[in-house]
């Protein structure tokens, strides 16, 4: 009688090709976004079939170097750019912004904790909607106080000029007769007076944690 033996099941170890998503990294490639040459301006929105779509010029260096068209019908968005004169598939100095981008640090459209890498889309997206974002947060806080609620992670406005936090008094449920400012330091310390921020950038960052999907 031949002898039977067993055979030990391999589990072959996939390995995954995209570097993990980190929050660090995220940020890390928004501020490098931000801080390079390549800006949107004159975005227009309009309502499409699959939502709120948009266009608008790209510029390199202050010159206009092309133009990117969202039509919110489900497909990936247009962009077009033109260098010397003629139309190009690609200009050269955005793919050496996208390849100098940390890898893996873009979320959207992406799986489990593995952040797709940058492309032009994404990068455009950001822009544009930050734009809109800051536009945004500049309303907010011009006639109203928006605080910051770091326990929770919302902004919630309080219908009280900005230039009035610090010298009229107002009545309170936890206390009469004292300042927005003063409120804010005696009954809730954590939280953050957005309009005493020194710049709309520090404005921002807090505005992204109370709305992260805003981009």
């Amino acid at each position: 009688m031949k002898k039977q033996t067993s055979k030990r099941k391999v589990t072959k170890v996939v390995k995954r090709d995209k570097p993990q998503f980190t929050e660090k990294n995220n940020m890390i490639a928004r501020k490098m976004i931000l801080d390079s040459p390549l800006e949107v301006k004159a975005i227009k929105q309009f309502r499409g079939h699959d939502g709120d779509g948009y266009n608008c010029n790209i510029y390199w260096d202050g010159k206009k170097v092309g133009y990117a068209n969202d039509f919110a019908n489900g497909g990936e968005l247009e962009c077009e750019f033109y260098y010397g004169g003629k139309y190009v598939a690609k200009f050269c100095p955005i793919d050496e912004l996208i390849n100098s981008l940390p890898k893996g640090s873009w979320f959207e459209y992406s799986h489990d904790d593995y952040g797709a890498s940058w492309n032009i889309d994404a990068m455009v997206n950001f822009l544009v909607f930050d734009k809109l974002n800051r536009k945004e947060m500049k309303k907010l806080v011009k006639n109203k106080c928006a605080v910051f609620n770091p326990k929770k992670g919302t902004i919630a406005t309080w219908n009280i000029p900005p230039m009035n936090a610090h010298c009229v008094k107002y009545n309170f449920k936890e206390e009469k007769g004292i300042t927005f400012k003063d409120f804010l330091k005696k009954y809730h310390p954590k939280n953050v007076l957005m309009n005493e921020l020194e710049d709309i950038d520090a404005m921002m960052s807090y505005w992204y944690k109370a709305y992260p999907k805003s981009i």
